[in-house]
């Protein structure tokens, strides 16, 4: 039985898989031939485990068990029983992940030592059976507290998130954490659930205005604000939480201030005014693992398209309008970032279009059938300057048929495209348009516009990069690898090119599907997950990292020791 242990969690996990080259230390063994990219969705082979409490030893009934793997399209999941176990049957071979969740306790995924850490894959061979993957989990970390106004006076209905400093949409940014929001009660008291133990900022918003005693046309309202009291998150006291400790007494203030007007013209592309739509200023909270929008002020247009938003307090938020389609005038949006400080304002001119339209087909690379699943896929349009957000009006956007041709709609600037879900071996091998690669490059593409005649090219034999992490003794060890390109220009959230996995319970660990060219690769103990999204991070590992080159459909083996 293998046993792992976060010191930072106090938490266990025990897994009894088979026996295998891991106990002598593991060997390079001969390359395999990929797999089957038409393998079946199910297979003979089955799972089993048992889900428990950390601090009381109890079984868990009715944790969320979910699975997942490239050759499992829809993944299965599975809930525990009242002595906390759990099956699931019928899988076919291949490399899987398994997560773990249950109120009132931290999710964790198999493998999974340290907080922020990724879990990792495990191996399931065809009609095997592997038992014992328990789980302990440790009590889900909480923060409490109240929150006041100037006099002193419990706020109703606050908006208060915990937030963490992480890299995310091409930044390092503070972003939810736990289940996100949470709102005040009459008390002003709030509680914020299912953290794990680390440093977080309490951040609180409040949507409540009110006219000023003295001058009835002066309407005040509170700015975002930041434990104990602060109105910038640099200004904020980080909070520090243990496992399963519920912190109280994180009270603090909300600051008034005046509200100000935001006034300006809504315009087509064209420069023609959009008289009679509905805009508004919204502000978005958003992460990984979570986003939420509320709209703060909402105004109607004048038949010249102008517009006055009243009451909005101090904030980053984003304008947004919709256009319905009106004969032959397609739909229509317009997204736009604004700052707003103390002084009203004037003048803003909002430009709202329908993006463009791109036709294609989906094709393999040597010709031979499409994946039998290819009507499930989807063409997705996203802009990296916009977070990596789908550009999609309807649940269809983008959807392939079963011949391979698909249209998406409404993609405009700064565009990049993909395909999902990809299952077995089929991979991404290029976007083309009139014979160049984009698939790693933004497309520009202008409101109105139209692309035609795209390839988007899947192919059934990927490059495969794999090898053995193994410590100075020649154990397999602990770890995450990253792979990422010799090239900074495409480090960057969502490249193909830059890819982190754990070695499964063999110690080996596997890429798939990297495009050719140079890469570095290096080991750490320890990484906080998407932190290699990060160009700075990167930059910290290309001096302890290996070079290695991968052609076309090549199978290569890359073994690594991780120093201490």
């Amino acid at each position: 039985m293998l046993k792992f242990v976060l010191p930072a969690l106090a938490l266990v996990l025990c897994v009894a898989l088979p026996a295998s080259s891991a106990a002598q230390g593991v060997m390079p063994s001969p390359l395999a031939p990929p797999r089957d990219p038409t393998k079946p969705d199910t297979g003979a082979s089955v799972i089993r485990g048992r889900v428990t409490s950390l601090d009381s030893g109890k079984p868990l009934r009715r944790a969320r068990i979910t699975l997942s793997s490239p050759d499992l399209p829809t993944g299965k999941t599975a809930s525990t029983n009242t002595d906390g176990r759990y099956e699931i049957r019928d899988l076919p071979a291949g490399r899987y992940t398994l997560r773990v969740n249950r109120n009132g306790y931290l999710p964790l995924a198999f493998g999974q030592r340290r907080p922020g850490e990724a879990g990792k894959p495990f191996e399931l061979a065809d009609k095997q059976t592997i038992e014992k993957i328990d789980f302990a989990l440790p009590r889900m970390s909480i923060i409490s507290g109240r929150i006041v106004d100037e006099l002193g006076d419990p706020i109703a209905g606050v908006q208060v998130w915990a937030m963490q400093l992480q890299y995310f949409q091409g930044a390092r940014r503070l972003v939810p954490m736990g289940t996100g929001l949470t709102t005040t009660d009459d008390t002003g008291q709030y509680r914020l659930l299912s953290l794990s133990p680390g440093d977080y900022i309490v951040m609180a918003q409040s949507r409540e205005t009110w006219p000023l005693d003295s001058d009835p046309k002066q309407i005040f309202g509170y700015a975002t604000s930041y434990y104990p009291g602060a109105a910038t998150p640099s200004e904020a006291q980080r909070v520090r939480l243990g496992t399963g400790q519920e912190l109280g007494n994180i009270d603090f203030g909300l600051s008034a201030g005046r509200t100000v007007k935001v006034s300006g013209t809504l315009t087509s592309g064209a420069g023609l005014p959009l008289g009679g739509e509905t805009i508004n200023v919204a502000q978005e909270v958003r992460g990984p693992q979570m986003s939420s929008m509320f709209s703060s002020s909402t105004a109607r247009t004048n038949p010249d398209g102008t517009f006055t938003l009243n009451n909005v307090v101090a904030g980053e938020y984003m304008i947004n309008a919709r256009i319905g389609a009106r004969g032959d005038q397609p739909a229509m949006d317009a997204q736009q970032v604004l700052h707003v400080s103390g002084a009203d304002i004037e003048g803003l001119v909002v430009v709202a279009g329908s993006g463009g339209t791109v036709k294609g087909q989906v094709v393999t690379d040597d010709g031979s059938a499409l994946p039998s699943n290819v009507d499930r896929m989807t063409v997705r349009a996203t802009n990296p300057a916009q977070g990596f957000r789908p550009m999609t009006f309807t649940p269809d956007n983008g959807r392939v048929n079963k011949d391979g041709t698909f249209e998406v709609k409404g993609a405009s600037g700064g565009v990049m495209f993909s395909i999902a879900p990809l299952t077995g071996d089929w991979t991404l091998k290029a976007v083309e348009i009139e014979g160049r690669d984009v698939s790693d490059e933004p497309v520009e593409i202008a409101h109105g516009g139209a692309v035609t005649g795209m390839r988007v090219v899947l192919t059934a034999r990927p490059s495969h990069l794999r090898g053995a992490l193994t410590d100075e003794k020649r154990q397999p060890a602990e770890g995450t690898v990253i792979v990422f390109s010799e090239e900074n220009s495409r480090w960057r959230e969502g490249s193909r090119q830059v890819r982190s996995t754990r070695p499964d319970q063999n110690g080996e660990f596997s890429f798939k599907g990297l495009p050719p060219g140079n890469y570095l690769i290096a080991a750490l103990d320890y990484v906080q997950e998407n932190q290699w999204n990060d160009p700075e991070f990167l930059e910290t590992l290309k001096e302890r990292a290996e070079r290695v080159s991968l052609t076309e459909s090549e199978n290569k083996r890359v073994d690594l020791t991780l120093k201490k």
